[in-house]
């Protein structure tokens, strides 16, 4: 799933104060949190997909 909200992004994703532009550096990033903080990671990149999607 986070391939695919990274996939062809032109407006980087934000979280926790970082931009991430490609799959690798998100997933690099999301896999680095514990297992338990993973799960808000993604809901929050999710979050930042669908507001960058809408300007």
């Amino acid at each position: 799933m986070l391939r695919r909200i990274c996939n062809g992004r032109t407006v980087p994703l934000l979280l926790d104060e970082q931009a991430f532009l490609t799959y690798r550096e998100a997933s690099r990033y999301v896999l680095s949190l514990p297992p338990e903080a993973r799960d808000a990671a993604v809901l929050a990149l999710k979050r930042s997909a669908g507001e960058g999607s809408r300007t």
